[in-house]
């Protein structure tokens, strides 16, 4: 069987842009990496004074780390200038000792490009500085990749968004994303507070179609432990940790089995709720409802603009209902669900066609529309940003009552707070991206 997992080894100048490649790739696959700058740091070397013996004991620490992660099965990127050929071919016997897949990425800023930016950094210090005799030595020495290393060759001017669909995402998406899936439906039943959010206000709208059932949670500890999850969960929020691992288990398995036994007592007489997760990714609410429970109670749809993600749902999720479509142009009769759900999808639509994209999450529900949003804040205009090739922006709270009051639509809003504090979730994620959640109710008038 073919190794899916892979070592990416790049190499390019000093400065020339290959660290920022690194970063967007472990941004957007989840990728791990080796950088010999940050060994350098840590063996607290200066460069221009490293002696053979220096490099050579640097590298096969680089080597010894890539041999891990790839034994691990991690798909891996080595960031270094690699300015020799037998440093590549170091890395390579690594990846071919893992048995692992191995791919040269060239980054081909040119000397005189990168000669500016080693100026720039002379004068603002953003990065460690090199000498002006090590920095022409390394434009001397470079031995640049042969056609024989069959090199992946990005350079600086082009997309960086196209070239990573057109040279990495066929390949990674089985790579890591599937690895990627797998971590992150860990997180079951609930994730992250937004999730427990959810999926309270579909459990209300679950006994408002079905009265005669009680879906209460009688168990004091399993009330107590739902709480202590959350709380866990957002003093390291998106981290992964020992306690909130054994908790959202022991929730699973209890309230699963639970819900489980109350529908089977009733499915004859259940009445399920229609869920429309508009943006649904590879499932990962559809995960959550499943190992709690709530599966019973709900006929669910996801819908995605992006159809490997659709491909991978079905993958995981036969027995679920998937499709292909933009939220902009949904492909349901209106008022067809009885809830749908939209959760960190509306921050990443252009301005411009926002509007429309929340009116046809309002025409296709029957009565609730619930939202979670990343970046929502009190400000007087939404804000617009665009992060490679894509949109994150920051919506106005006062603009998104304003639309949906002019239609007539109730609205309650529910900030998610810090653990055992006053304070709304606003702060900066690890990759250095701003958040401010909050979870929203928007009922239709009648």
């Amino acid at each position: 069987m073919t190794s899916k997992t892979t070592l990416y080894i790049m190499t390019g100048l000093p400065y020339a842009g290959k660290t920022m490649l690194r970063n967007a790739l472990v941004k957007r696959f989840d990728f791990n990496s080796v950088s010999l700058d940050e060994i350098i740091a840590g063996r607290k070397h200066k460069i221009e004074r490293m002696s053979p013996a220096d490099w050579k004991a640097t590298y096969q620490e680089a080597y010894d780390r890539l041999g891990k992660l790839l034994a691990d099965s991690k798909t891996t990127i080595f960031d270094s200038c690699n300015l020799y050929r037998h440093e590549r071919e170091g890395a390579r016997l690594v990846a071919e000792n893992a048995r692992a897949n191995c791919k040269l990425i060239y980054v081909n800023t040119p000397p005189a490009k990168v000669r500016k930016k080693w100026l720039i950094n002379q004068q603002t210090k953003e990065r460690s500085s090199l000498t002006k005799d090590f920095f022409d030595m390394t434009i001397r020495i470079f031995e640049k990749p042969t056609p024989e290393e069959n090199p992946l060759i990005y350079n600086p001017m082009e997309s960086l968004d196209d070239w990573i669909q057109k040279n990495i995402d066929e390949a990674a998406y089985d790579q890591s994303g599937r690895e990627f899936t797998n971590r992150y439906n860990r997180f079951y039943p609930f994730y992250h507070p937004q999730k427990i959010f959810a999926r309270e206000m579909i459990i209300k709208k679950i006994l408002e179609k079905n009265p005669q059932i009680d879906l209460s949670i009688k168990n004091t500890i399993i009330k107590v432990l739902i709480f202590l999850y959350g709380q866990s969960f957002n003093i390291k929020y998106g981290e992964n940790n020992f306690l909130a691992n054994w908790f959202q288990d022991f929730i699973a398995a209890t309230e699963g089995r639970r819900l489980e036994k109350i529908y089977l007592r009733n499915k004859k007489e259940i009445k399920k709720l229609t869920i429309l997760d508009a943006g649904c990714g590879v499932g990962y609410y559809f995960n959550s409802f499943s190992k709690s429970g709530l599966y019973y109670f709900i006929d669910y749809t996801g819908i995605d603009i992006v159809e490997k993600n659709i491909t991978e749902s079905q993958r995981l999720y036969p027995d679920a209902r998937f499709e292909h479509g933009n939220i902009l142009k949904l492909p349901f009769p209106s008022a067809n669900f009885d809830v749908v759900l939209a959760s960190r999808v509306l921050e990443y639509i252009p301005l411009k066609n926002l509007i429309t994209a929340f009116e046809e999450l309002l025409r296709v529900a029957r009565k609730t529309l619930v939202i979670n949003f990343l970046l929502e804040k009190d400000i007087p205009n939404h804000i617009e940003t665009q992060i490679s090739g894509y949109c994150r922006n920051t919506l106005s709270r006062d603009k998104l009552k304003k639309f949906f009051l002019a239609r007539n639509c109730a609205v309650s809003i529910t900030d998610v707070y810090k653990p055992f504090s006053d304070n709304k979730i606003e702060y900066i994620d690890r990759f250095g991206n701003p958040l401010s959640l909050s979870s929203w109710v928007i009922e239709k008038p009648s």
